[in-house]
């Protein structure tokens, strides 16, 4: 607005108050209100989304830009008595949310592997808390809403302080009894879920609010693994029905699951009587209602934070940043990898195909293209900051096409046997482009390799071998993988992580002979693996887990590709930071008006 105008405008208003004054002057009786209309030019910079249809190389591309525009509207200016002027009330607080991710839980049930990382987040960050937590911001191991406090017992053994007054969603008390089927479920070996790289994890109640948890072998980093840890009401899982206990959870956290339909979305309600502890991720909501639904296009997610239809979103991809209010991004603590079957599959057991496949792929011109540059090449399966990791041991293999082709020759390769590489759609952004370019890079070798995109239960299921379901696992290279595909799995894409642990987590999920994850059994990795896993803290199991890295590595047994970023879609006025794994807590979440 020029000077000009605001002058006039003071001497608009200079005249109405020396009218009022008078009109005081001249009478005992309040005077009535005097009502001046005047039309008032007023410029509005109002944003106003403006879709166009760019005709582009990319068919059907819809790129959002914002126009200003200049709006003319007209002011009443009303004037009256003067009175007492009464506090300023602020507007209500948001009550309600929409949240927007790639694709729908494939369950809801936390006992049921309701849904990996961000997309899961409904039944393991919202209606449950763990043990413990990892606190998003310092890293540091704190208590949640339903525990005080812990201390080792012994090397296999910690004892767990639980909080008093906590209920269950449906009312149920919270305590060592609950806590002890909780334990018991996450802990169990038989699909080596949850925390029990362990070994088997069970709990002894010790009394009403105190529970022991008892590893079948030492586990020196138990508290961080236990921020994994879900908990369920017993009376209702016990009498709910199968498909009652895959459609919901029933927990302690800060939200109740209210409602699930299918295909459309998912909605919670702040849980009234959650007790908040000191950690900022464990605080009380502000927000009452939460709506989670489902987009699998990046470019729809963004859209619809930019038009309001929802508050947040995820994994927008790296072409919406300029679109959306406000972004958050950051790594995932997540690598985006290749798991490689060197048990069953005629060529990849052999190392020099492994190392000739490695060293043909040129990560750092796939992420120039379809990231921009934004995400960092890997050459390990745990990403920087954990134990054991070294940047020796982390670096990426190099791209090196004619030492390629000369180890595939050494090796006698034989095209006969085909590499297959398997991915879903969406698990990473943009992971079925990396992997045709993976899978380019490998045929100009010479290599006979194809991509397979599959379905989420179909890349689970080929996920499951063999190994760990005999008595002797150790011997699983004898035993043919899951029964349903009676083949080699070949090389499957996967994002591992270790959410700072340290390396023993991905050394036993799916190194191991023992782990029904493993495309890996090697004698001199597991001997490594034994031997740290029962150290305590310290600068040796540092050491121990350099080894175990060193040779995953050296060895060429995965075929990582890249930290994984994260962009996500914020409403201008909602706060939220994102963490440094794929965890998302609701009640960490503001606006600010």
């Amino acid at each position: 607005m020029s000077r000009w105008s605001m002058d006039k405008k003071v001497i608009l208003y200079t005249a109405l108050m020396f009218v009022l004054v008078v009109a005081i002057a001249c009478g005992s009786a309040p005077a009535e209100p005097v009502v001046i209309e005047k039309e008032v030019i007023k410029e509005v910079i109002k944003e106003v989304p403006v879709i166009k249809e760019v005709i582009k190389e990319v068919p059907r591309e819809v790129i959002v830009e914002k126009e200003v525009i200049r709006e003319v509207v007209t002011e009443k200016l009303i004037v009256a008595t003067p009175a007492p002027v009464a506090p300023v009330k602020a507007a209500p607080a948001r009550d309600s949310i929409t949240l927007v991710t790639s694709v729908e839980p494939s369950t809801l049930g936390a006992w049921d592997q309701c849904g990996a990382n961000v997309i899961g987040f409904v039944c393991t960050d919202a209606t449950v808390d763990p043990l413990t937590w990892i606190d998003g911001e310092f890293r540091e191991l704190v208590g949640t809403s339903g525990t005080e406090s812990w201390e080792q017992m012994s090397p296999e053994r910690w004892r767990f302080k639980l909080r008093e007054g906590v209920k269950f969603h449906n009312g149920e008390p919270w305590n060592s009894a609950a806590a002890k089927i909780g334990i018991d479920i996450n802990g169990s070996v038989k699909e080596l879920e949850g925390y029990s790289f362990h070994g088997e994890v069970t709990g002894e109640v010790v009394d009403a609010m105190t529970i022991d948890v008892v590893c079948a072998k030492a586990c020196p980093i138990f508290p961080r693994t236990a921020a994994w840890t879900s908990f369920q009401a017993p009376k209702w899982y016990e009498s709910a029905s199968e498909d009652e206990r895959l459609r919901r959870t029933v927990g302690f956290g800060p939200y109740v699951m209210k409602d699930w339909d299918p295909g459309i979305r998912i909605t919670l309600e702040a849980y009234e009587d959650y007790l908040p502890n000191a950690s900022f991720e464990m605080r009380a909501p502000s927000i009452k209602y939460a709506t989670q639904v489902f987009r699998n296009e990046e470019l729809v997610r963004a859209a619809m934070v930019q038009t309001g239809e929802a508050e947040w979103a995820a994994d927008i991809g790296f072409d919406q940043t300029d679109n959306v209010p406000k972004i958050r991004t950051g790594l995932n603590n997540e690598i985006f990898a290749l798991l490689v079957d060197t048990v069953w599959h005629p060529e990849l057991k052999k190392k020099k195909v492994r190392m000739a496949l490695a060293h043909a792929i040129d990560c750092n011109a796939l992420t120039e293209a379809l990231y921009q540059s934004l995400v960092k090449c890997w050459g390990n399966t745990s990403a920087q900051g954990t134990a054991g990791i070294t940047p020796e041991n982390s670096a990426p293999y190099e791209y090196d096409p004619a030492l390629s082709r000369k180890l595939l020759e050494e090796a006698g390769y034989d095209e006969a046997n085909e590499i297959k590489v398997f991915t879903r759609n969406g698990r990473v952004q943009k992971d079925v482009e990396y992997y045709e370019g993976v899978v380019g890079y490998w045929k100009k070798v010479g290599v006979n390799a194809s991509l397979q995109v599959v379905e989420k239960g179909i890349n689970s299921d080929l996920n499951q071998t063999g190994c760990g379901r005999t008595e002797d696992p150790i011997r699983c290279h004898e035993f043919p993988p899951a029964p349903r595909y009676n083949a080699s799995p070949h090389t499957m894409s996967t994002a591992t992580s270790n959410e700072i642990l340290d390396y023993i987590r991905q050394a036993r999920l799916r190194s191991s002979c023992y782990a029904t994850r493993s495309k890996i059994c090697d004698q001199e990795l597991e001997k490594l693996i034994e031997i740290a896993d029962p150290m305590p803290l310290g600068d040796d199991r540092t050491r121990a887990l350099e080894a175990i890295a060193n040779r995953v590595h050296d060895e060429y047994f995965y075929f990582p590709a890249f930290q994984v970023a994260v962009v996500f879609a914020l409403a201008e006025n909602l706060e939220w930071e994102a963490r440094y794994d794929p965890r998302v807590r609701v009640n960490a979440m503001r606006f600010t008006e």
